[in-house]
């Protein structure tokens, strides 16, 4: 009888202490779990907020042209917490973006010397504020996680390094499309007018497909 009353006892001081285990490991995952969700929401807002390219505080140039390419393209860089990154704008016409060329006559260089650019820059800078939309704005970012110091006191992108290619669209910077560093395009215009080119054909073809299952 005592030893059965022992026994009893002793898996019931068992059962207490292990539901007194739960209940701290419980208390120990539910604070682990709202970290982590505090943190992504975080991390979440931060990214949020980090993504405005057109931010004047985040700029590292002025308003310049690309140099030895087809088509001349006004741009600047930028760097935010996370990303090296350069803003393109590119004219929606073959007029406006010939409108740069520096052989164009009656473009933006009628009357300028091209190769004083630097005294231009607020000028071109008024022309794009006025003309914007006229102009598709792009932005091709990389991660700095990406980017390697040489010994030089340069930064040099991974071997395999991603570039994301952004399109300001109704006030939001959205991802439509990505390349490794490898087949980083030799010409920027024309690897933004073929991204715009696709992204039309995907519109055109879900506007088909949904005009098609409406019969």
């Amino acid at each position: 009888m005592h030893q059965k009353l022992v026994g009893n006892n002793w898996i019931d001081v068992f059962e207490l202490k292990f539901k007194k285990l739960n209940t701290a490991k419980m208390k120990h995952i539910t604070l682990i779990f709202s970290l982590i969700l505090i943190s992504l929401t975080s991390v979440c807002c931060e990214s949020q907020k980090e993504l405005d390219f057109l931010n004047k505080q985040n700029r590292t140039s002025s308003l310049l042209l690309t140099d030895g390419e087809a088509t001349m393209l006004p741009y600047f860089s930028g760097e935010n917490a996370t990303d090296f990154y350069t803003v393109y704008f590119l004219g929606k016409t073959e007029k406006e973006c010939e409108y740069w060329d520096v052989y164009n006559k009656n473009g933006f260089w009628k009357g300028k010397d091209s190769e004083l650019i630097h005294l231009y820059t607020k000028e071109m800078e008024r022309y794009i504020n006025r003309k914007k939309e006229l102009y598709y704005i792009f932005a091709i970012s990389i991660k700095k996680s990406m980017i390697k110091e040489t010994p030089e006191d340069e930064f040099q992108p991974n071997s395999n390094a991603v570039y994301k290619t952004y399109l300001l669209t109704d006030g939001k910077w959205i991802v439509i499309d990505s390349f490794n560093i490898k087949d980083a395009p030799k010409e920027t215009a024309e690897h933004l007018k073929n991204v715009i080119k696709k992204r039309r054909d995907i519109t055109v073809k879900t506007s088909k497909d949904s005009i098609g299952s409406w019969h």
